[in-house]
């Protein structure tokens, strides 16, 4: 009988690894283009802040406003469901000075407070732009950067000087008393005269300072714009100056779902399992008749057994016929052999 071992292959073992990929995460901003309140969202620590300044306004028959600049403080660290206070600027508000009537205002500091709503309470600061001259063409000085930039001078008036990141930009000087007023934190310098014909200063961190004006002319000199500034926990990735006309924050943050995926990962074999034999068969074929003879003998033998008789009873006829039978087949034999040695 021929026996086959017979190997069966399943899968086993238990997973390896770990589940690969991150957890997806969602990028969310929100914008700001006027005064609120931004309440920092659940699962959220870290936000990216971009405050952007005004631009300042153009003065009459004269030169344009200086544009606000615009800064990004990246990493800042923020508590869940906090609120941080946002300031817009715009001409002559939230810190731009104002021109005296005939020119134009400086434009408005953007910031972010937190933990109250004074001006020391800022984080981050967009600087505007100073006020344009009157009647002369002279534009106001950019805001923006860690120092605004200075308005353009008249014949006879000087613009006011930026503000940087220690004090205010120093007011223009103009002839006879007509001097502009330097900026201080957080706001703009004013023009020294009633009515004045001189920008006033961008508002921004440290406000930029007045432009001075001719005393015997309707002519003055553009205001010097506002500084930007980011908190020192936070990092600045830009800070320009000059690229912006209107006042604005954005808010940026990540965060990825609070619930993580539970169990363990699940492996599911793949195909079926394989049997394949191995080594050789053993033993050696067996044949087993199947089943059972169909028939039985039946009746019983016939006849009678044959009898070998010696020499017993035989007549002497008959002795002679079995002796010449057998001398006869002696002698055949011998033929038979004498024969043979012939041919050979």
């Amino acid at each position: 009988m021929l026996v086959y071992v017979v190997q069966c292959t399943v899968p086993t073992g238990q997973p390896t690894g770990q589940p690969t990929g991150q957890p997806t995460v969602y990028l969310q901003t929100e914008a700001f283009t006027a005064s609120g309140t931004f309440t920092v969202p659940l699962d959220v620590v870290l936000v990216t802040v971009e405050a952007c300044g005004s631009k300042g306004e153009g003065g009459n028959y004269g030169g344009v406003g200086g544009n606000g600049g615009c800064i990004i403080c990246e990493g800042l660290e923020v508590t869940p469901t906090e609120n941080l206070i946002v300031h817009i600027g715009g001409y002559g508000t939230e810190g731009g000075g104002i021109d005296g009537g005939f020119a134009g205002k400086g434009g408005g500091g953007s910031d972010v407070r937190r933990g109250g709503d004074d001006l020391t309470n800022r984080i981050v600061v967009g600087g505007g732009g100073g006020g344009g001259g009157a009647y002369t063409g002279k534009t106001g000085g950019s805001g923006g950067g860690t120092s605004g930039l200075k308005g353009t001078d008249d014949p006879a008036a000087k613009g006011g000087l930026g503000g940087n990141q220690t004090f205010g930009g120093a007011g223009g000087y103009g002839s006879g008393s007509n001097h502009g007023i330097a900026g201080v934190l957080g706001i703009g310098g004013t023009a020294g005269r009633n009515p004045s014909y001189a920008g006033g200063g961008g508002g921004g961190y440290y406000g930029g300072g007045a432009g001075g004006s001719e005393s015997t002319a309707n002519k003055g000199a553009g205001g010097g714009g506002g500084s930007s500034y980011c908190s020192p926990l936070a990092s600045i990735s830009s800070n320009t100056q000059g690229t912006s006309a209107t006042g604005s924050v954005l808010f940026t943050y990540s965060f990825a779902p609070s619930a993580q995926p539970t169990g363990q990962p699940t492996c599911i074999p793949s195909g079926q399992p394989t049997c394949v034999p191995t080594g050789q068969p053993s033993g050696q074929p067996t044949c087993v008749p199947s089943g059972q003879p169909s028939r039985q003998p039946s009746g019983q033998p016939t006849g009678q057994p044959t009898k070998f008789l010696k020499n017993a009873n035989m007549t002497k006829s008959t002795k002679d016929t079995i002796n010449m039978a057998w001398y006869g087949g002696k002698a055949a034999l011998l033929g038979i052999v004498i024969a043979n040695y012939m041919r050979n």
